[in-house]
């Protein structure tokens, strides 16, 4: 074939693309295994899974139980659907109000700047922290309407 070398990744990605839509095209084992993949959501079925599962009310640890999932597997899914699908994220339902408050008062400026300030062994400050940074990043960004 006459093709230059710039051409070639175009052709194997044609070529993965094509594969996808057939794999997605049909059902099986193979499917199942790449329908993370190949989904029209960046977020993984089980990060959605969780996210609605918590949207029907329920704590954190109520829904790890329910999910059959470790807490911090939950939080998890609840940073990456905050990455990805922002508009689905209520910091105000995850973060309690004198935490927010405090996390406003400590970090300041350019959220793509700030460094996690260690002050307590709880697992959730440190989430709670990196939830806030990420919606603060979405709203610099000006990809999230939040004023939180």
């Amino acid at each position: 074939m006459a093709v230059t070398i710039d051409e070639i990744p175009v052709m194997w990605r044609d070529l993965w693309l094509k594969m996808a839509a057939t794999i997605a095209s049909q059902s099986g084992p193979l499917t199942a295994l790449t329908q993370d993949l190949i989904s029209p959501s960046p977020a993984s079925q089980s990060a959605m899974k969780t996210i609605q599962t918590f949207q029907s009310g329920i704590s954190i640890a109520e829904v790890s139980q329910r999910r059959h999932l470790k807490i911090s597997t939950v939080r998890e899914h609840i940073l990456e659907i905050a990455i990805l699908r922002p508009e689905l994220i209520s910091v105000s339902a995850l973060i309690p109000t004198s935490n927010l408050a405090k996390l406003k008062a400590t970090y300041q400026g350019s959220a793509f700047n700030w460094q996690f300030q260690e002050d307590s062994d709880e697992a959730s400050a440190f989430f709670e922290f990196r939830l806030y940074q990420i919606m603060r990043c979405h709203r610099e960004n000006g990809d999230y309407t939040s004023t939180t």
